[in-house]
């Protein structure tokens, strides 16, 4: 006889493995559907950080001002109202 938590974390394999199962056929249908085809990009916006196509981190510094300044000038707004 199979314990119970030995039971339940097999079980919590087999789900997993599912998902995973899942989650490739997803990927080989996208792909399939955009014939393999990938559009490439000059940038893109990665956990907060914007990574350019020529590694400028310039543009990076700009955006992450003007982020700033849109998040000041609505706090300053909600101060005033306040």
């Amino acid at each position: 006889m199979v314990p119970y938590k030995l039971s339940y974390h097999y079980h919590i394999i087999i789900i997993i493995r599912h998902i995973i199962i899942i989650i490739i056929i997803i990927i080989i249908i996208i792909l399939s559907v955009y014939d393999g085809r990938l559009k490439q990009l000059d940038s893109f916006t990665y956990l907060g950080s914007r990574v350019t196509s020529n590694a400028d981190y310039v543009s990076n510094v700009k955006y992450r001002l003007a982020m700033g300044m849109a998040v000041m000038i609505r706090l300053t707004r909600l101060w005033k109202n306040s």
